[in-house]
């Protein structure tokens, strides 16, 4: 099995659960032609709060998950893959070849000084749920008055 909805939420999964399908709302990849979760950020602390999500809520089987590095050329690519393999708790064997962007200007010296990464799982199934719980809170919440 991919993943397995968790059934019983108290108070601080159900939270998680929000959280989760708000980020993926804000910083997901949503198109119903896709073929996997794909969840772009570079702030570690959204990132673990998504994965957590993943984890906890969706119980993922981690085989499925794999993590795209996007840095500049300014930037060391091998340090950056084992900083988010250690933020992240995920083996670099998990990593794919990251993308480097060659254009680096000075003036974006403090930008991304972590690279960006995509959160991918892959199982479409689960898209579909995460898209499914996005318009549940555009229709429960998004009317405008």
């Amino acid at each position: 099995m991919s993943f397995k909805l968790s059934e019983k939420l108290d108070e601080s999964d159900e939270s998680l659960k929000v959280a989760g399908t708000m980020l993926y709302w804000g910083e997901g990849y949503k198109s119903v032609h896709a073929k996997n979760v794909d969840f772009a950020n570079s702030d570690v602390a959204m990132i673990k709060v998504f994965l957590s999500f993943l984890r906890k809520i969706c119980n993922i089987n981690e085989s499925k998950l794999r993590i795209y590095l996007y840095c500049y050329n300014n930037q060391n690519p091998k340090e950056l893959l084992r900083f988010w393999s250690k933020a992240t708790a995920i083996p670099l064997s998990k990593f794919t070849k990251p993308y480097i962007r060659k254009d680096f200007k000075k003036e974006k010296i403090n930008k991304m000084k972590n690279g960006l990464i995509h959160v991918r799982y892959y199982d479409k199934k689960l898209l579909l749920q995460l898209l499914d719980w996005i318009e549940e809170f555009k229709q429960k919440f998004g009317r405008i008055q």
